[in-house]
């Protein structure tokens, strides 16, 4: 049974998603237009300016998201079945951030073994992890898997290798969201020697959970990524806030960018992934990470913590 990490949005949809808004919108409000005067036609499209999404409330982003894809809907006929749009000088963006991100996930790939291994060194009472650092010595690898699209994993055939699949990969041009993946999986690399299991239980205890054997494990590497990434953050700093670059790293994003996403999957980009028997959803593992450490409360911005609905 492989050991999954997902991403659940892709760099091309995120872009793509935020075109196909822009175009759509541009439509709907230019097509009404046609046979009016100049001067009409001026005043009506500074009317129709749409606003600053920086500067909503989340209430008003939220019913103009559901606005938006009222239109989008009605207007859905304007798209061709057959659409080049992957053709796009994006796509070839997108390669390339598929290529920067796998050579940089295997530039990290040493720091973040021995980060690992320190990390469970201290919240694993056994005091040599001998066959843990053995096998997280063993991973040489990471590899492109096109089948995987949004996300990582490592197989129970071959620890020797990270597997990550296209849309994930393009994400990793970011150290700290490479470090966040290596972690992650070197972890579930770790427990394969069957002597983790006191650590997962205690990880899952202390975070007051109840999931099954499969998402125990996910939550137990899951924290280990996040006490390696916040030590990261802390030596390889930025100019960018450390909450900010911890909380991206964990897909979160602010209410206006969620907003883009709308045309890809409204729904699961505004209030996370529903929850399936082998991973949690974004809130439940940034609910679950601040009950064990409650030193990572002050890298997680409010929104990230706040319930968010879909009407």
């Amino acid at each position: 049974m492989p050991c999954h990490y997902c991403r659940r949005n892709s760099y091309l949809v995120s872009t793509l998603s935020a075109l196909t808004v822009g175009m759509l919108l541009g439509m709907v409000i230019i097509a009404p237009l046609t046979g009016r005067s100049k001067q009409n036609v001026e005043r009506t499209a500074a009317a129709a300016k749409p606003p600053d999404f920086a500067e909503l409330p989340v209430p008003e982003l939220a019913q103009f998201a559901g606005d938006v894809l009222a239109k989008l809907n009605d207007k859905s006929k304007l798209l061709e079945p057959d659409s080049t749009v992957s053709e796009s000088p994006d796509s070839n963006l997108n390669s390339l951030h598929i290529q920067m991100g796998m050579k940089n996930a295997r530039r990290l790939l040493s720091l973040a073994k021995r980060l690992t291994l320190e990390s469970l060194h201290e919240r694993v009472k056994n005091p040599s992890l001998s066959k843990e650092a053995k096998l997280i010595a063993s991973v040489n690898k990471v590899l492109l898997d096109p089948t995987l699209s949004d996300s990582a994993e490592v197989r129970s055939g071959d620890l020797t290798k990270i597997w990550v699949g296209p849309d994930y990969a393009a994400y990793l041009t970011s150290d700290d969201e490479a470090v966040l993946l290596l972690t992650h999986e070197l972890t579930h690399v770790a427990a394969r020697a069957g002597r983790l299991t006191a650590y997962i239980n205690g990880v899952n205890t202390t975070a007051h959970t109840d999931l099954n054997d499969d998402q125990k494990e996910e939550l137990a590497c899951d924290f280990t990524a996040a006490e390696v990434l916040k030590r990261y953050i802390a030596s390889h700093p930025t100019s960018e806030p450390n909450a900010m670059r911890f909380s991206l790293a964990f897909g979160y994003e602010t209410p206006a960018k969620r907003l883009t996403r709308a045309w890809a999957d409204f729904c699961a980009s505004y209030r996370g992934d529903s929850r399936d028997d082998t991973h949690l959803s974004q809130d439940q593992t940034i609910r679950s990470l601040i009950m064990i450490d409650q030193d990572l409360k002050s890298l997680v911005p409010d929104d990230a913590l706040g319930t968010r609905f879909c009407h």
